[in-house]
């Protein structure tokens, strides 16, 4: 299906009650990703819908923090170079 993006204020960036999200959250999802990271069979469909989950999260994530690093989430997450 065709993923849709929304132009408005980032809710999984300033939370459900507006606060900030801070290193300690970032580490926190990169964990999550990580936990859950299917095998790396090439061509597998659940390694490859993990993969651009972990990349649509990090471009949310890096448009909202300028200071957010995408390679060192994506180490982080568990995404091979």
């Amino acid at each position: 299906s065709r993923m849709r993006y929304w132009t408005g204020p980032c809710r999984l960036c300033t939370g459900l009650r507006g606060k900030i999200m801070t290193r300690k959250d970032y580490k926190a999802l990169a964990n999550a990703f990580r936990s859950n990271r299917p095998s790396t069979v090439f061509g597998d469909d659940s390694y490859n819908q993990w993969h651009a989950d972990v990349q649509a999260i990090a471009r949310v994530l890096a448009g909202d923090n300028p200071r957010f690093d995408l390679g060192r989430f994506y180490t982080a997450s568990g995404v091979e170079a």
